[in-house]
């Protein structure tokens, strides 16, 4: 029984052990593979996207390494189907606390702040601007109709077409 103790002990310890919490922005997106899911550093250029989910990765310095941590936020991000993840602050354990933490085994951490990032697609990006012409087009239609015949169906044909193409294309 002692050495079932024992056994326990040293792979709580030795595990290697990271966590990461999250508050997620956007619920019931499809999973992703963590394969899937792009890295980003802060600086990078950016492709479209919107925010999934804030990420605060956390792990013993002593055992856990970046690429452990990553690897967990990576995971995490494709879980709530992101497929990007934008890196912030990193936050190291003080020389001290290093020294205490390898010492004891306890005190010594690492933490990663990030945001989980869905990327629109390419065919996805295409789409709108080929939906936003569209609706373009239209209301300069409605705007030319209106302006050879000023009449109130004209006017009203061109403010809907203009209120659809401000409210899908900003």
């Amino acid at each position: 029984m002692r050495n079932f103790f024992v056994v326990v002990f040293s792979l709580l310890i030795f595990s290697g052990c990271t966590s990461v919490n999250q508050t997620v922005l956007m619920p019931n997106l499809a999973p992703v593979y963590p394969e899937m899911v792009q890295i980003f550093l802060p600086g990078d250029s950016l492709p479209p996207h919107d925010r999934v989910a804030i990420l605060a990765g956390s792990g013993a310095d002593n055992w856990s390494n970046r690429t452990q941590l990553l690897d967990h936020l990576r995971r995490r991000a494709g879980e709530l189907g992101a497929n990007g993840v934008i890196l912030g602050q990193v936050e190291e354990s003080s020389s001290g606390e290093k020294i205490v933490g390898y010492l004891t085994g306890f005190g010594s951490s690492r933490k990663q702040d990030a945001i989980a990032i869905l990327i629109h697609s390419t065919v996805e990006q295409e789409k709108i601007a080929s939906s936003c012409e569209s609706l373009k087009s239209n209301m300069d239609n409605a705007f030319q109709a209106y302006e050879r015949q000023k009449n109130n169906t004209n006017r009203e044909r061109w403010q809907r077409a203009s209120r659809k193409y401000h409210e899908e294309c900003g």
